[in-house]
């Protein structure tokens, strides 16, 4: 089919009986405007509209269009359609009780209005799995420049809970929209709710690659929040400090100490001052930064408890170069991040 101007089709009604659809609009193209707005199309067979690669060179209008089908491709499917203009459709109300109400998987609009409560009448503002049965929608290749009549957090929960399995695509348009609109913080969430939905839906690989994962969640925001990861890091500083502390005050004995003066110190086995303990903890636990205290002070490795003390050491020294590593990773992926969009 094909239509050199406008194609109107305002409250048309059809009714099908068969795989093939209500109405076909394969391998259509309009050289101008197509308007569906009201139409009504109902197939208990099979599809109500198809819309496999149509080509509008103007704008897509279907507000309040109706559409209820019956089948595992859609009750509405434009899988690899063209829209030059917007795909409006606002107040449609789409039924499909055996598959995905809406087929968008490859089509391309330049602006799509497409309210949630079109998918979701009821939870599409919430964070969580809607309560009654989700109706289903394809997005895997959708491409648009900006979206309306939504709001990003609504579009997310979509992309979340209403798509059959995971796809990384539809996270990475809705990011690639919003910060061309200057939502860089937005967008993101939307990164980062990727890869809370990679871990939960998607192949991450075996246990050991799923706890990397969460760590790296929940230590660096999968290297959108950094900064955690710096937090992380004092936080670890200021247990080896402690670490050093108590050592310092774990008696050993009559004038004993966990920590003490070494042969190279003026009165060997003395005890250690304050400031000497917090650099021994420091010392042991942070390669990073040593603060050389180790050559006068140092732990008893000749006691259980001193013993003890060393190997807390080796555990906050793991713990040192993981979040030193996701810190610095994780900027260095903004920045990156960054340069690229810009």
């Amino acid at each position: 089919l094909r239509v050199d101007s406008d194609m109107f089709a305002e409250g048309f009604i059809a009714t099908g009986h068969s795989q093939d659809g209500a109405v076909r609009l394969a391998d259509a193209h309009i050289s101008g405007q197509l308007n569906l707005s009201h139409a009504k199309l109902t197939n208990q067979a099979g599809r109500a509209l198809i819309g496999d690669h149509l080509q509008v060179d103007s704008d897509m209008f279907a507000e309040g269009f109706i559409a209820t089908g019956h089948s595992q491709d859609g009750a509405v499917r434009l899988a690899d359609a063209h829209i030059s203009g917007q795909l409006n459709l606002a107040h449609a109300k789409l039924t499909n009780p055996a598959g995905p109400v809406l087929d968008l998987e490859d089509a391309a609009a330049k602006h799509l209005f497409l309210p949630a409560q079109v998918v979701c009448p009821q939870g599409a503002a919430k964070t969580t799995r809607c309560a009654v049965p989700a109706h289903q929608i394809t997005l895997s290749g959708l491409a648009y420049t900006s979206i309306h009549a939504v709001e990003w957090h609504e579009w997310l929960h979509l992309i979340i809970h209403h798509t059959r399995d995971y796809r990384p695509q539809p996270y990475h348009q809705l990011a690639a929209a919003l910060r061309a609109g200057g939502h860089e913080s937005a967008a993101r969430e939307v990164l980062m709710a990727q890869q809370r939905d990679l871990y939960r839906r998607g192949d991450v690989g075996g246990r050991l690659s799923k706890g990397a994962h969460w760590l790296w969640g929940a230590l660096a925001g999968y290297g959108y929040r950094s900064s955690r990861a710096v937090v992380a890091l004092l936080l670890v500083l200021m247990i080896a400090a402690g670490l050093g502390i108590a050592a310092g005050h774990t008696t050993l004995g009559p004038g004993r100490y966990a920590t003490a003066h070494t042969s190279q110190a003026l009165n060997p086995r003395s005890p250690c001052s304050l400031v000497e303990q917090i650099g021994v903890g420091i010392d042991r636990s942070v390669p990073l930064a040593p603060a050389r205290i180790g050559n006068r002070c140092d732990f008893d490795t000749s006691s259980p408890a001193g013993e003890a003390f060393t190997a807390s050491t080796w555990v906050l020294q793991a713990l040192v170069w993981t979040l030193a590593t996701l810190a610095i990773a994780g900027y260095l992926g903004l920045i990156r991040k960054s340069n690229a969009s810009g």
